[in-house]
């Protein structure tokens, strides 16, 4: 069984895809389409129409030429030229009534320009010309009309979509900062927004370029301090270790007690934290049988095995995580805590009453209490903080259906290769 190892909220995988029916790049694309093809095709409607226009008028000049050709030539030998004819009839009537009074008038029925010219009360001359160029010429004109717009859409829309393309790169860019300062991203995973330009993309590139700068200053100096703190208590809680179990056995020398071992295992957290944070936790990854180790590190404890794998572990840091997540579910759930192994995956599952809503999502953080028990929040991140120097992600889930809390740790095949950023230091 090979698990998927990047979470959610992994700070390496931060979720900022859009689907492409949603993205700004096929809006802006789609616009500018739509823009495109309205103007191409009233910019060529209007332009084809002027022009069949024009060929109508070049048509009813031409039949109107030729019919007063042939008047004149008619009025001084009485013979027909040009194909004109006298027949009072062959003229559509609308031709006819115009001419009733006399005078030279043209007709476009659609297929024929007609043009005709009164001689007298019995003589009507009319000559005919075929419009069927116009229609052909018209039907050309429209199809070059559809040709040039819908070129004309796929290239502003193919151009549209580069330049959408650049500043939607932009904008992912600064989701996948935003992401990954929201996960917590170390400083030194850090990647810059900013990579030029004056417009409105570029300015809130520089003002999450600055929040990184900020955020990522005042953990740094939240960090020193917790580690300063630790390092500074760290020889009076020693003293205090010592100095009370000097004192004689009583009740309230047992309540002594119990304090300052909760405050010495509080500082030997922190101490643990600023080393993991700082690098300092050696790791030495070794392909194992996730159901051998885990059962090695908890002895005694029920393990539940379906068909375990082959993955790259270190064993004491998996002792570690283990101890640190069956001692939270001791302590925040309910009995029984449940140890199980499904491919390169180890879980622990109690019947309590499960996480506080936010934290399946965000992941275990500092100084958080959780359940019913208090507590400083620091054993589940220092578990998740292990596995991710082994390359492991640890996931926080509610039990469904309730009740119960259930904590995951998915581990690298080892027919994987080991986690690069541990191949040279394991």
């Amino acid at each position: 069984m090979n698990h998927q190892l990047d979470p959610p909220g992994d700070p390496q995988r931060p979720r900022t895809g859009v689907p492409w029916y949603r993205s700004l790049r096929l809006h802006i694309a789609l616009a500018v389409a739509v823009v495109s093809l309205v103007t191409a095709v009233t910019v060529g409607s209007l332009l084809a129409v002027r022009a069949a226009a024009e060929a109508r008028d070049a048509l009813r000049d031409q039949a109107l030429e030729r019919v007063a050709v042939a008047a004149e030539g008619y009025a001084i030998d009485g013979r027909l030229r040009l194909g004109v004819s006298v027949n009072p009839q062959l003229p559509p009537a609308p031709l006819r009534d115009s001419l009733a009074t006399g005078g030279r008038a043209s007709y476009f029925d659609g297929d024929t320009m007609w043009a005709g010219q009164r001689l007298g009360p019995q003589v009507l001359l009319t000559t005919r010309l075929d419009a069927t160029r116009l229609k052909t010429a018209d039907a050309e004109r429209r199809a070059a009309l559809w040709g040039s717009a819908l070129l004309a859409v796929l290239l502003a829309s193919t151009l549209a979509w580069l330049s959408a393309n650049r500043v939607s790169r932009r904008l992912r860019q600064a989701a996948s900062a935003a992401h990954r300062i929201a996960a917590g991203a170390p400083a030194d995973q850090a990647q810059r927004v900013h990579v030029g330009g004056n417009d409105e993309v570029a300015v809130l590139t520089q003002a999450i370029d600055a929040m990184a700068d900020s955020l990522r200053q005042r953990l740094a100096t939240e960090r020193e301090f917790t580690v300063d703190v630790a390092h500074e208590l760290r020889t009076p809680v020693t003293g205090l270790v010592s100095a009370v179990e000097l004192l004689p056995e009583s009740e309230a020398t047992g309540l002594v007690r119990r304090q300052v071992e909760r405050l010495r295992s509080l500082v030997e957290a922190l101490l643990e934290v600023s080393k993991l944070d700082a690098g300092q936790e050696p790791v030495d990854l070794v392909p194992l049988d996730l159901a051998q180790a885990v059962r090695a590190a908890l002895p005694g404890q029920d393990v539940v095995t379906d068909a375990p794998l082959l993955v790259w572990l270190d064993p004491v840091a998996l002792q570690r995580i283990l101890a640190a997540v069956v001692a939270n579910a001791l302590r925040h759930g309910q009995p029984p805590v449940v140890v199980a192994v499904d491919g390169s995956e180890v879980s622990v599952t109690d019947a309590g009453d499960g996480f506080p809503a936010d934290m399946p999502e965000t992941g275990p953080l500092r100084f958080h209490a959780q359940g019913r028990a208090k507590g400083a929040g620091l054993g589940l991140t220092i578990a998740a903080k292990r596995a991710e120097n082994m390359g492991a992600v640890l996931r926080l889930h509610q039990v469904e259906p309730g009740p119960g809390a259930k904590v995951t740790v998915a581990f690298v095949p080892a027919d994987q290769p080991m986690p690069g950023q541990l191949a040279g230091r394991s």
